[in-house]
């Protein structure tokens, strides 16, 4: 597990260097990126974005518990094991709807304003393509936040769910491939990316947001990015330095991005 984390840390720091070279952004100034000393300020500067996300995530799960801890003392139904089955139900059967071009089988999991919102999103992205998924594979699910209400009604929690599948987009009238989730290697040609994308699994990670409504968990949104780093990502060095000494100081946090549309 140790050897996992390590690695996982070098990779997603090797990410986060690799976006801010090619998407360098204006104020990120000191150096053009040219040299040794370019290199070491990127790597500081993804070290410290990765080092704030980690402490965020953590505090963020840990008052999570804590918050879930307290609901269940009025509440037998704030259970983890029951949310992540309605999650895991509700995640599968929409992956298979988005594949069908087709949500009215998970209408009734989804708030009425989700679902208008999903539907036209799908209207808008698949009107002449199909969405291919398969392997679905869930890997992990950790409980990002909990909001308990008075009474049982607009409660809601977030679940981050980080799982893997194929997923790539064909012409629905030609059958030919058009794009896939997975990113395209470095001097891959397009045939071998393509067979790549149509044959291997993709690991990803998104939010799934409940409210409860007449008793019953309702999905509120989807959101595929945990603003954590991107809410940093442009910030210079010095102001890095700034919110890493302020997460690391104090257990406040935040969930209202998982409540935003």
């Amino acid at each position: 597990m140790k050897k996992l984390k390590i690695f996982s840390l070098i990779i997603f720091v090797l990410f986060i260097f690799t976006y801010v070279i090619v998407d360098a952004r204006a104020g990120w100034g000191g150096s053009s990126g040219s040299g040794d000393g370019g290199w070491a300020i990127w790597a500081v500067i993804a070290w410290l974005i990765y080092a704030i996300y980690e402490i965020r995530r953590r505090k963020m799960i840990k008052k999570a518990k804590k918050d879930l801890e307290e609901a269940l003392k009025s509440d037998s139904t704030w259970n983890i094991k029951s949310l992540k089955e309605d999650v895991k139900n509700v995640f599968s059967k929409y992956q298979i709807a988005r594949w069908e071009k087709d949500l009215t089988s998970v209408k009734h999991l989804m708030t009425k304003k989700y679902y208008e919102k999903a539907k036209k999103i799908m209207d808008k992205k698949l009107s002449w393509k199909i969405n291919i998924i398969k392997d679905i594979k869930i890997h992990e699910m950790n409980l990002m936040s909990v909001r308990d209400m008075p009474g049982r009604d607009w409660d809601m929690f977030a679940m981050e769910v980080s799982a893997s599948m194929i997923d790539y987009t064909i012409n629905e009238k030609t059958w030919k491939f058009i794009r896939s989730t997975m990113p395209k290697r470095k001097n891959e040609t397009n045939l071998s990316y393509q067979n790549r994308a149509m044959t291997s699994a993709s690991e990803f990670k998104e939010y799934y947001i409940f409210i409860r409504y007449d008793w019953k968990w309702l999905l509120n949104n989807i959101k595929e990015k945990f603003s954590i780093v991107w809410d940093i990502i442009s910030l210079k060095e010095k102001d890095l330095r700034k919110v890493l000494e302020q997460e690391e100081s104090t257990d406040y946090v935040d969930d209202s991005v998982f409540y935003k549309d």
